[in-house]
């Protein structure tokens, strides 16, 4: 469930490609082809609105591991920032997914860093590189 979500949170943003987050749910399913739950996200695949408000609701509801989550949602926006090509762009998704994250991760290190990362890009002037330093150290929280 946990790698779920951090797809999904990438998948509304738009920081991944619908074909991947397919290709992610496929392999899943494929290893748990009676879950239902994958059944229903594999009906409901194409209709990205639909699939995350279902991953979303389905997190709500059920006990969600936020260290297991967070080392899942590091690693993926840490292979997305590598491939961006616009910072100020990917700073503004981040912090659309800081805004949808449960009120218990808000506060909490990795994640609060999305809310203010992307902060010194609108300084006079830009300061990019602490804004990587930011990131670089955000995404490398669950490393030993």
């Amino acid at each position: 469930m946990e790698s779920l979500l951090a797809y999904a949170f990438l998948l509304d943003v738009g920081l991944i490609s619908s074909s991947n987050y397919t290709k992610y749910l496929n392999k899943l399913f494929g290893e748990a082809s009676h879950d239902e739950f994958l059944l229903e996200l594999q009906w409901c695949s194409s209709n990205i609105q639909k699939t995350t408000y279902l991953i979303f609701e389905r997190a709500k509801t059920n006990e969600v591991n936020y260290h297991a989550f967070g080392e899942s949602l590091m690693k993926l926006l840490k292979e997305s920032y590598a491939q961006t090509d616009n910072l100020n762009d990917f700073s503004l998704k981040m912090i659309s997914i800081y805004h949808k994250l449960p009120q218990e991760l808000i506060q909490v290190e990795p994640f609060w860093s999305m809310s203010y990362a992307g902060e010194p890009l609108s300084w006079s002037p830009p300061d990019v590189e602490q804004t990587k330093e930011i990131y670089e150290k955000m995404f490398n929280f669950y490393q030993i």
